[in-house]
């Protein structure tokens, strides 16, 4: 990231060697070097190569916002850098604005692109498919909030996604609406199921997926994403679990 001398590189792959050798082939070939390193999480797939990366370029600064105040990277060592809400690193032909957007897991960031309001989403957003989440009420408020990033941005702006995995999504702010939409769509399902009656998980799982011939795999991912609509339903006070079974917190009204 960036036209001059010194560049940006947002995340690390897996400590693959390939990946490293392709990293050096194109900075030789651009005569420039990585100054900073910008994590979006911690996941291995993403912090996996700061090891070749540390050793490939001395000087680097990592960035990253950090679990606990005594986070260590892959080598053991301390980021030099911390990540936090607005958080802007810039080189030449490049500022990036950290955006704190925790649920995929609680260290997540995205980067706003300020030269063109776009924002590289790690795990928040997909290329490909749908994310997965370890808080899905924090998941959903943060794609609220880089929705709000590209409401604000000037309409002249690109608006793309840059995804940790998969394409680069052009119309950005529909992806992210999509993401929502498919959110409170199962949500709607799940409030449906608990309106007819209390039920275990297991027992929602098998009405919302009723059409859906899953295998254990999918099984088991079916189960956490009810499970996790269900806490986010329980934060926000509108369900209520007694052991093994949910039901709904009837309002005064009804």
């Amino acid at each position: 990231m960036g036209t001059g001398s010194e560049r940006i590189l947002i995340d690390t792959g897996d400590g693959s060697a390939n990946y490293v050798k392709l990293v050096k082939e194109v900075l030789a070939r651009e005569k420039a070097s990585i100054e900073h390193i910008l994590i979006s999480h911690g996941h291995w797939d993403h912090v996996g190569g700061i090891p070749r990366l540390r050793q490939a370029f001395p000087d680097v600064q990592i960035w990253k916002h950090l679990k606990h105040s005594k986070e260590l990277d892959p080598c053991s060592l301390p980021y030099e850098e911390i990540l936090e809400n607005g958080t802007i690193v810039s080189v030449e032909g490049a500022t990036l604005r950290a955006v704190l957007t925790p649920g995929h897991c609680s260290d997540h960031v995205c980067f706003i692109l300020e030269e063109e309001a776009s924002i590289f989403t790690g795990d928040c957003v997909l290329g490909n498919g749908t994310a997965v989440f370890d808080d899905l009420h924090q998941y959903v408020g943060s794609l609220r909030i880089l929705l709000r990033e590209f409401e604000s941005s000037p309409a002249e702006q690109e608006r793309r996604l840059y995804p940790g995995h998969g394409i680069m999504i052009h119309d950005g702010a529909q992806r992210i609406q999509e993401y929502i939409y498919h959110r409170q769509t199962r949500e709607n399902q799940i409030v449906g199921c608990l309106e007819d009656s209390p039920m275990k998980v297991s027992d929602i799982v098998d009405k919302v997926y009723a059409e859906k011939k899953l295998n254990w795999i999918l099984l088991r991912a079916a189960k956490n994403n009810v499970a996790q609509h269900l806490l986010k339903l329980k934060k926000e006070a509108k369900v209520k679990q007694q052991e093994t079974i949910w039901s709904l917190i009837k309002t005064k009204s009804e």
